[in-house]
């Protein structure tokens, strides 16, 4: 019986091994190639079948170069922003505190509205049932043509003027320091002499198509759009990939909510009003551009009446705090995985960590001291149970010696031996899988939390979510994976013996890739567990750990 427990252990070992590739290939995914034709082509026209049969159909513009007196430039502490007078929407961020890549000088452009390379926001007003090329878009214009928060400044209002439909409409964007949410505001009058009949739409378009800036094998193959995630408070949180939305798009009304287009640290999303009744829709187009967006209630402006549309906009890092502070359950785009709640845990426990520490490597190395404090006892049974099980090699030795042809002979003497030891020969093996969950979500904090995006540790790291360049760490990693062995009891037989020396290399293998910051905590935490062990080993063989006897219970008289 032992030698299939044993079995079923190194299975489930292997299983969680490639259960992280598969979790790491998940994430990065191979990319597509873009023909020639796909580069060529624009935004395809999207249409928007509604509940109550009324069709929106929203062309987007061909996306080209925005000539120069188009662009205002607007920039605050940490955003640094293109607005096109056409339309006033925002074609173009960089993230001021984010880097491209490693040491250098250009900020991470989130938002592009290049042709080939179409990542854009757009906010407006469109008439009901069809709209065409850019009739549907405003000409705005600004006081000046380029803003700057200052130092000091509580706010910064970029206001532009512009007409639509005979209306005069005020589009103002209200940015804050230190922050990447957006208030939107449209103040509109209708000066035209007639009613206006209209829908307020938010939308973002994307080329799934196109690579983000590569940060090392972290990133490569990592799409720049994957999907979208939607709120609403009737089905709270829900994502749906991008091949599920080519299949089934968007086709549903809420009251309020918000949708956004994550990827691996950074979010797009736009959050309208919680008042009134808005549709969210998709579309696929065959050269793999995507829209997706919100539609509000049809509305109607009587003339010489006048309407007031509010909405934010979050355009940044997946920072939780901002994240939750914009919407509700907006934090949730940061893909904690299934133990989400265990991962929201530790990241809090990290931060809290770094704030006195200031160095996230040397945070990991603490909180992995701390979750391994947590699970001592649990440990300790572990060890002691291996402990025992290596006082009993030469017993079982001579069993196998003794019962070499009678395989039914051989596991009853085995668990005789057990018995008469008191030995659990599972004690060793499920304090290690109740501690699988934690290992997740700590595996999900260090991959997806953008605090770890380019944070140097010591020496050769100077990146913890990228790989060790010099593969040291996961060496190290296989190397304290082979001393615990050399700490536990030897396998009965040569194949189980063969498995285990395999694994190491096969564990190193499948972590060269990884972000160090997550080869560190496997490593410190084996680091620890051979300290333990030893020390659990040394005392069980000097009587420290004393076999409990079986209570004798006496009959009452």
């Amino acid at each position: 019986m032992m030698k299939y427990i044993r079995y079923a252990l190194y299975a489930a070992i292997v299983a969680i091994s490639f259960m992280l590739f598969n979790a790491w290939q998940t994430e990065h995914p191979a990319v597509p190639v873009q023909t020639a034709a796909q580069q060529q082509n624009g935004a395809a026209p999207m249409t928007v079948t509604r509940n109550t049969n009324q069709v929106v159909q929203l062309t987007n513009q061909t996306f080209q170069s925005i000539p120069k007196n188009r662009v205002i430039d607007v920039q605050t502490d940490v955003l640094d922003m293109k607005i096109d007078t056409l339309g006033g929407n925002i074609v173009q961020a960089s993230l001021l505190k984010y880097p491209s890549t490693l040491n250098s000088d250009k900020p991470y452009l989130l938002l592009n509205d290049e042709p080939n390379n179409l990542y854009v926001v757009q906010g407006g007003l469109t008439k009901s049932n069809t709209v065409t090329d850019n009739q549907h878009l405003a000409q705005y214009n600004a006081s000046q043509t380029s803003f700057v928060l200052k130092p000091g400044d509580t706010k910064l209002v970029v206001t532009l003027s512009g007409t639509q439909d005979g209306m005069s409409i005020e589009k103002t964007y209200i940015f804050y320091p230190k922050n990447y949410a957006v208030d939107v505001t449209y103040d509109i009058k209708n000066n035209s002499g007639k009613s206006w009949t209209g829908n307020y739409y938010m939308q973002i378009v994307h080329d799934v198509d196109v690579q983000t800036t590569p940060e090392g094998l972290l990133t490569r193959g990592l799409h720049s759009f994957d999907g979208v995630a939607i709120y609403t408070p009737e089905n709270k949180y829900e994502q749906f990939k991008a091949s599920k939305l080519q299949e089934e798009p968007l086709n549903n009304n809420a009251s309020g909510g918000w949708i956004a287009t994550p990827q691996h640290y950074f979010l797009s999303a736009w959050v309208p009003d919680k008042e009134g009744t808005y549709h969210f829709y998709s579309q696929v187009t065959a050269d793999n551009m995507y829209t997706v967006g919100m539609i509000g209630h049809q509305m109607t402006i009587d003339s010489g009446k006048t309407a007031q549309l509010t909405s934010k906009l979050f355009v940044g890092p997946k920072l939780a705090k901002q994240l939750d502070a914009t919407a509700p359950l907006l934090s949730h785009t940061i893909d904690y995985g299934w133990m989400w709640f265990i991962s929201v845990l530790l990241f809090q426990a990290l931060a809290f960590i770094n704030r006195f520490v200031g160095n996230w490597g040397w945070s990991i190395v603490i909180i992995t001291l701390l979750i391994k404090l947590v699970f001592y006892k649990l440990s300790e049974t572990s060890y002691v149970s291996m402990a025992r099980m290596r006082t009993l090699q030469p017993k079982m030795q001579q069993l196998k010696e003794r019962h070499k042809d009678d395989k039914e002979g051989m596991s009853k003497a085995v668990m005789g031996l057990y018995k008469t030891e008191k030995v659990n020969p599972l004690g060793g093996c499920l304090p290690i899988l109740i501690q699988i969950p934690v290992f997740f979500a700590l595996y999900y904090v260090l991959l997806q939390s953008v605090e770890l995006r380019q944070a140097p540790f010591i020496f050769w790291i100077k990146d913890l979510a990228v790989k060790d360049p010099y593969y040291i760490l996961p060496i190290l990693m296989g190397l304290t994976m082979f001393a615990q062995q050399k700490l536990s009891p030897a396998p009965p037989d040569a194949a189980q013996a063969k498995l285990m020396l395999f694994l190491p290399v096969l564990m190193t293998i499948i972590f060269v890739n990884f972000p160090a910051g997550l080869v560190l905590y496997w490593f410190t935490n084996n680091l620890l567990s051979i300290m333990q062990q030893w020390m659990v080993t040394y005392r069980c063989e000097h009587g420290h750990y004393p076999r409990k006897k079986k209570r004798e219970w006496k009959k009452k008289k």
